[in-house]
């Protein structure tokens, strides 16, 4: 969809709308306003790809755009409080992490999530996947960061 210099997204809670936006710099208005949120929207994420974003709630939903297309793909529930991170790894796999203090492995393709992981015990305000893919790093509130093996869904 976009050149990462050029074009960024962000969700919005303008008048109660919950979107998700993507907006050129040089532009004064949006290229495109998603609204299939029902709470505000607290965290959003472009695919490695460009071409799809990951967007989540303060009701701790998730939703997978399409941005070439305008839509949403899926949606996903697990989280029982606000989805505060988000991050992608590939274009099937994704991670979220949130105020329930869970980080979460989901495949977009079987439409679940996959893996629970429990180890913290504050909410999760850090979320990053490792280069090669075979590990997620989440931080909490209170400064714990955890090292977790995907393949074994186990932390390090």
């Amino acid at each position: 969809m976009g050149n990462r210099s050029s074009v960024f997204i962000l969700g919005e809670d303008t008048q109660a709308n919950n979107l998700v936006s993507l907006w050129k710099v040089s532009k004064d208005q949006p290229l495109l306003a998603l609204s299939d949120h029902t709470s505000s929207v607290s965290c959003v994420r472009f695919s490695p790809d460009d071409k799809q974003a990951l967007s989540s709630a303060i009701n701790g939903s998730i939703i997978f755009w399409d941005l070439n297309q305008s839509k949403s793909l899926r949606s996903f529930h697990g989280h029982h409080r606000e989805v505060s991170h988000l991050a992608m790894d590939t274009s099937t796999l994704f991670s979220s992490g949130g105020f329930d203090t869970k980080v979460k492995l989901w495949d977009i393709r079987q439409k679940n999530c996959v893996v629970t992981y429990r180890r913290h015990e504050h909410d999760i305000t850090s979320l990053h996947w490792a280069p090669n893919g075979k590990f997620i790093l989440s931080g909490d509130s209170s400064g714990h960061v955890k090292l977790w093996d995907v393949a074994a869904a186990k932390p390090l």
